[in-house]
C-alpha cells in the first residue's frame, strides 16, 4: 500500500506551510522517506503535542532515577503503570472514550492522557485536529491544562515526593 501519509493520491499542499523554512522541509521529507522504509512492517502515528514534549522528557529523567531506563535513546511518553490498572487494553480504552468519557476533547481529560496519546494517521493531514505543518513551527497544545501542575504531579508520583518537595523540585529545574 505504500506509506500511509501518501495513500490515496494524498496532497501535498500542506508542505506549502514549511516554504522557506529548509529545515523544516528537510524534516518533513525524511519523515515521509522513513514512512515508505518501514511501512510494510509498521504504522506511523504523528505526534505533535509541543508542551507534551518537556512532560516525556520529564518522564524519561525521572526513569532514569527510578529504573535506570537510557533516556539519551528516547522520551517517555508514559511512566505510571497503575494508571493503567482500570485501562488495561484497547479495547477498554474505546468503551470508556464512547461510555464514560465522551469523544470530544477527549485529549483534554486526564483520564485519557494518563493512558494514551492523540495522533494524526497521516503527516499530510489538514485535520481533524491539526495540520502538522502549521503545528511544526507554531506548537500545538491543549490550551485549557495547567502543565506545571501535571509536571509536579508526575515529579511527585514518579520519584514518591510529597507535593511541596515537588513543587520546589520544579521551581530549581525550570
Amino acid at each position: 500500500l505504500g506509506p500511509q501519509s501518501l495513500r490515496g493520491g494524498a496532497d501535498r499542499r500542506p508542505l506549502e506551510k514549511l516554504d522557506g523554512d529548509e529545515h523544516a522541509l528537510q524534516a518533513f521529507e525524511t519523515l515521509l522517506q522513513r514512512e515508505g522504509e518501514y511501512c510494510k512492517d509498521y504504522v506511523v502515528f504523528y505526534h505533535s503535542y509541543s508542551h507534551a514534549a518537556l512532560l516525556y522528557e520529564v518522564r524519561a529523567a525521572v526513569a532514569k532515577i527510578r529504573f535506570d531506563f537510557d533516556s539519551k535513546q528516547s522520551p517517555l511518553p508514559r511512566l505510571c503503570a497503575e494508571d493503567f490498572g482500570c485501562v488495561p487494553d484497547a479495547e477498554t480504552l474505546i468503551q470508556k472514550v464512547r461510555t464514560e468519557w465522551g469523544a470530544k476533547k477527549i485529549d483534554h481529560k486526564p483520564e485519557f492522557r494518563r493512558v494514551a496519546i492523540s495522533v494524526m494517521c497521516s503527516l499530510l493531514a489538514r485535520g481533524p485536529e491539526c495540520c502538522l505543518a502549521v503545528a511544526f513551527n507554531e506548537g500545538y497544545s491543549c490550551k485549557q491544562i495547567a502543565f506545571r501542575a501535571v509536571l509536579e504531579e508526575e515529579l511527585s508520583r514518579g520519584l514518591d515526593l510529597p507535593a511541596s518537595v515537588a513543587s520546589e523540585l520544579f521551581d530549581k529545574l525550570l
